[in-house]
């Protein structure tokens, strides 16, 4: 089974290809985009990581933990 659902965040609409009411589990690479979005706002703050951020980045990369992400 496959869908592909897109969100406009600008407007909100929803467009939705594929059975739109059945429920997916995302795959582990959304945890990168994570990660990527932590260090860009640690960036742009003009910053390091804490050290609670790293550690909860580093079980959420190395050991794929769902709860850290």
């Amino acid at each position: 089974m496959i869908a592909v659902s897109v969100t406009n965040l600008s407007t909100g609409k929803t467009t939705t290809y594929g059975d739109a009411d059945h429920l997916f589990d995302t795959a582990s690479i959304v945890k990168v985009d994570i990660l990527a979005a932590l260090m860009l706002q640690a960036a742009d703050d003009g910053r390091s990581l804490t050290a609670n951020e790293e550690s909860l980045a580093e079980a959420m990369i190395e050991n794929s933990d769902n709860t850290a992400a």
